[in-house]
């Protein structure tokens, strides 16, 4: 897994951890912080976390989609 990006300063959680959790299920901000404790230390990273859950979820919905004619 491609770490990415640092999100979460305090806990040290990257982009690829993220990603992964919503892969595995997460499909709101509280997953993510119950699966990962992303943000739970200060909540700066909140507006970077919701950015990556969007971007996350977008591709998996395009993917299940399949390929477009």
């Amino acid at each position: 897994m491609e770490r990415g990006r640092l999100i979460c300063g305090c806990l040290r959680l990257y982009e690829g951890g993220l990603r992964q959790a919503v892969r595995e299920g997460a499909r709101s901000y509280d997953d993510l912080q119950q699966m990962t404790m992303v943000g739970t230390s200060c909540g700066n990273c909140r507006v970077l976390v919701e950015r990556v859950l969007r971007e996350e979820l977008a591709r998996l919905s395009e993917e299940s989609e399949g390929p477009r004619e």
